[in-house]
């Protein structure tokens, strides 16, 4: 296959590109002049190499290294299944993306009460192997057997008879985790919580009629719904967290915190720190408070926060020293370690199953071996009576000791397929993880008032504070640089 040569102008020289096999490999020189980094970038990204690039021969470029270098490759790539929630999602956030209407907020339910029978999600494309190359086509190497639903089935849910959907198995409230499993937990109600309550951890939903009062601890398995105010409490959800009045901190409770494994959504937020494994929305604003999500945050106002967002923020106006972090770079999350540590020590155990088989297998062979030459010796005439008394001892022996290889064995497989299973668990629920994580190509904040001098905005490369007022805009990452962009927001075409 013959290569093809395409020249791209830069401001202050020429870089060569040289591309063989369809664009699978592609080459660069700077013929002329010199380039810094951001230019390259620019320049190979609007001539639609965006995959695939290989960043340390970009520097050599960008250092003055003379011939061609190899710039962008095609990728082998393990595409996870397609999966849909039906439900679970929170249309109301694209509504006030598109519109800057943050009244709706008003309507925003977190709560996901279900019926039994009701489908939570349905399985779209199977796993698959792709080769992508670096203008962005794509090969399919090979397609994988669809996964089973039932990877994505957690308490109180099963699998549809079809096969293809995980629906409810009681009525209930329904959440789902940031590993994409769902689950359903029937409710238990209490007048108001205090910290005289202790620790309350909860093995289902909790719905609360009134206030939890500073120095609480609450924990569920579900969702977590407050029909009054929360004030400084330690509030944990594996599902969602609804607070109907505002959750705050006002003299500052050292342990208060709003930690939630899908959404959190309350009148306002204040002097409190939130965890949230999907979407924040708080309906009046965000005062003095610390947010990472790893979704969408959608508010009227933050003053005086640091937000650190995984997709979007939504916003009308910015005030007062707010410092916000865009992009997954900047996203920790200690659940995510947590599973990757105990997927890694299923697999350990797993390995030293498979040993232990293998080398009671070899032993069990042994030992059948030794019993056959010990019956052998019973079946011959001329072995003395004396010795094959001997034989029959040893069989006995022998026999026991099949037995006891064979118990052995039963107990290694009791564990073994429990295992199997949670490493195929656990691999579905960090595939789903960081596929969603990967969905989120375009992170940006929405403005839809005002951004007040000096917010500072922190990238993926680079940080902004501002000089000036920021005005009714959209800003966002570039695609190539990975810098900040600022740019005009028109509603009519916001994503």
């Amino acid at each position: 296959m013959p290569a093809t040569r395409k020249k791209l102008d830069l401001p202050s020289g020429v870089l060569l590109l040289t591309s063989f096999d369809k664009n699978r490999l592609i080459l660069a020189e700077l013929t002329n002049g010199s380039a810094n980094k951001d230019e390259i970038l620019a320049a190979v990204g609007q001539a639609g190499i965006r995959h695939g690039l290989i960043n340390s021969n970009v520097d050599l470029l960008c250092n003055g290294q003379e011939g061609q270098v190899p710039l962008a490759r095609a990728e082998v790539m393990d595409l996870p299944a397609q999966i849909t929630d039906v439900g679970l999602d929170l249309p109301v956030v694209e509504e006030v993306a598109e519109s800057g209407s943050f009244e709706l907020l008003d309507k925003t339910d977190v709560t996901y009460p279900v019926k039994a029978g009701e489908i939570l999600l349905t399985m779209g494309t199977p796993p698959k192997t792709i080769v992508r190359y670096p203008d962005g086509q794509e090969r399919l190497l090979r397609e994988h057997t669809s996964i089973d639903p039932g990877l994505f089935s957690g308490e109180n849910t099963s699998v549809n008879d079809e096969g293809d959907a995980v629906i409810a198995a009681i009525d209930g409230l329904a959440h789902r985790t940031i590993f994409g499993s769902v689950a359903v937990y029937g409710s238990e109600n209490a007048s108001s919580v205090n910290n005289t309550h202790g620790i309350l951890l909860k093995g289902s939903a909790l719905i609360v009629e009134q206030d939890i009062n500073e120095g609480s601890h609450v924990e569920t398995v579900s969702n977590l719904v407050v029909r009054g105010t929360a004030h400084g409490a330690h509030l944990k959800a594996a599902g969602n967290i609804q607070i109907v009045f505002p959750a705050n901190n006002p003299t500052h409770h050292r342990d208060a915190i709003l930690l939630a494994g899908q959404s959190v959504r309350c009148r306002s937020l204040e002097n409190i720190p939130v965890q949230a494994g999907s979407n924040v929305v708080s309906v009046q604003g965000i005062i003095r408070c610390n947010v990472q999500c790893v979704d969408t945050v959608v508010t009227p106002t933050i003053s005086g926060s640091t937000i650190t967002i995984g997709n979007r923020l939504i916003v009308q106006d910015v005030k007062g020293n707010t410092r916000i972090k865009l992009g997954t770079k900047f996203l920790s999350d200690p659940d995510l370690a947590s599973w990757e540590v105990d997927h890694s020590q299923y697999k350990i155990h797993l390995s030293d199953l498979e040993k232990s088989m293998l080398q009671r297998r070899s032993e069990y062979n042994k030992t059948r071996d030794s019993l056959v030459r010990q019956i052998e010796k019973l079946r011959d005439p001329k072995v003395a009576s004396s010795q094959k008394q001997k034989a029959k001892q040893m069989l006995i022996r022998l026999i026991n000791s099949m037995n006891e290889s064979l118990e052995a064995c039963r107990e290694d497989l009791d564990e073994y397929v429990p295992i199997m299973e949670k490493i195929a668990r656990g691999q579905v629920a960090l595939d789903y993880y960081q596929l969603r994580l990967k969905s989120f190509d375009d992170p940006h904040i929405l403005v839809f008032g005002t951004m007040d001098t000096g917010t500072l905005i922190e990238g993926p490369v680079d940080t902004i504070t501002l000089k000036e007022p920021f005005r009714k805009g959209r800003i966002g990452i570039d695609q190539f640089t990975g810098k900040l962009t600022f740019s005009d927001h028109n509603p009519e075409t916001a994503s």
